[in-house]
């Protein structure tokens, strides 16, 4: 962090000597990358095991002095609700739909997650762990909603909740003018499995719904 402090400030000299700074510095990608972290105009997003690792990221974003987001298991995030309150630290639940993440917890731990989390007054968003498993996103929102997360609070964490977190809610996450036309269309409650989504909205522009998940229902449901 320190090294990205150094390049951002040698790579944005004053205009008097722009021409000698800029043959000075050699382009370096990854530090390029850091200069919006430590400049605060995005977060630094770290994924942890446990509430440990979660009491260790947040130490090493106070030292290092940069904004921070933890991904977490939901039943460690929980456990580390006090802190994440303190600190003003948002998280992303990641296994929803998991067992719980250690043997002394009780079986709905990962499911009242976070309802414990958005009643300590941390903000929330919901992940799933692979591209692969996208469709199970609203399924870990409607979990937590039978496990006393309120229906609006679980909506807020799948759209504008994980705007702000990721700093792009001026673009996204709320349906507003000005704002990029991302929606869906749904014949029923988006958090239900059984709800048929009809349209997919993408930029404003309405893109097919077909897809390898929707392929394979089509060629087993078929079979005899």
């Amino acid at each position: 962090m320190a090294d990205a402090r150094a390049y951002a400030k040698a790579a944005a000299p004053n205009q008097a000597d722009r021409g000698t700074a800029a043959r000075a510095v050699t382009r370096d990608l990854n530090l390029e990358a850091l200069v919006p972290v430590v400049e605060k105009r995005v977060p630094l997003i770290t994924r942890v095991a446990n509430d440990r690792e979660i009491r260790d990221a947040i130490a090493f974003s106070e030292r290092v002095d940069v904004r921070i987001v933890i991904t977490a298991p939901a039943s460690e995030a929980a456990l580390a609700a006090p802190i994440l309150k303190d600190k003003n630290v948002p998280v992303i639940l990641l296994d929803v739909l998991s067992l719980p993440s250690r043997d002394d917890l009780p079986h709905q731990a990962s499911y009242s997650a976070a309802a414990d989390l958005v009643k300590a007054g941390v903000k929330i968003a919901f992940a799933v762990p692979s591209q692969t498993n996208a469709r199970q996103l609203p399924y870990n929102a409607a979990e937590s909603v039978a496990w006393g997360l309120s229906r609006d609070e679980a909506l807020k964490a799948l759209t504008i909740n994980s705007a702000e977190i990721l700093g792009v809610a001026d673009r996204i996450g709320s349906i507003e003018p000005g704002k990029i036309a991302n929606l869906i269309v749904a014949k029923g409650d988006p958090l239900e499995v059984r709800t048929t989504l009809t349209h997919v909205i993408i930029a404003g522009r309405d893109v097919a719904l077909e897809n390898s998940q929707n392929a394979l229902y089509e060629r087993y449901s078929k079979r005899p």
